[in-house]
């Protein structure tokens, strides 16, 4: 097998993380990299399922959103007209 070295540029802290991490399991960080692209390669795909973690004031913002949404003293429009009207008064 011929291998090629490949450059990657990272956290430093986030490597030295991922380093300590995998020598406790006993790997290095180029056999766990390679497992990875290995376990992705077989399942066409990540070797697990991505997800997003949203932060605390996107998810605030959010429920605050839903707050007014509900709020019967919110303003409603009926159309882009309307809203356009509205924002024009300002």
């Amino acid at each position: 097998m011929t291998t090629v070295s490949v450059n990657m540029r990272i956290d430093r802290e986030l490597k030295c993380q991922a380093e300590e991490l995998f020598h406790e399991m006993g790997f290095t960080l180029t056999s766990a990299v390679t497992s990875f692209l290995r376990q992705s390669v077989q399942e066409q795909g990540f070797p697990y399922r991505p997800s997003v973690r949203y932060s605390k004031e996107l998810i605030e913002s959010c429920r605050e959103a839903e707050r007014e949404a509900r709020d019967p003293s919110t303003p409603r429009y009926h159309n882009s007209e309307e809203l356009k009207a509205a924002i024009e008064a300002l």
